[in-house]
């Protein structure tokens, strides 16, 4: 299951996003449903993002993964079975990126690594 994190996994905070980890919050129920897909299906749950904050300058690709842990240690509060099993990240500023959503870089790279058959 590929995921989108602002507005799907936490609350959108809008531009610029989330910059500290004291800003994330879980929407309603997150864990419980990444949960719910893991214990009824067994299927890996994949998170897809755009973090341009990062490319901007705003904060480091360590302090995105200290956001990170916090997130997975969140979900896990509320369901021992909401794991994320990869985390997919484009900080890029540019919106030609490939990799850049709606671009389909980074949804390709997860499809080759999980070898999903996206042409079926």
């Amino acid at each position: 299951v590929l995921v989108d994190r602002d507005g799907v996994i936490n609350e959108d905070v809008g531009s610029p996003g989330v910059i500290c980890k004291s800003q994330f919050e879980l929407t309603p129920n997150a864990g419980e449903a990444i949960g719910k897909l893991k214990r009824t299906f067994n299927w890996p749950v994949v998170l897809i993002t755009n973090q341009s904050c990062v490319g901007k300058g705003l904060l480091t690709l360590s302090e995105l993964e200290k956001i990170h842990i916090h997130m997975r240690s969140l979900l896990l509060q509320e369901d021992s079975w909401a794991t994320i099993d990869r985390i997919y990240v484009c900080t890029s500023v540019e919106e030609r990126d490939i990799r850049k959503k709606p671009n389909p870089g980074m949804i390709t790279e997860a499809c080759i690594d999980w070898v999903i058959d996206i042409k079926s």
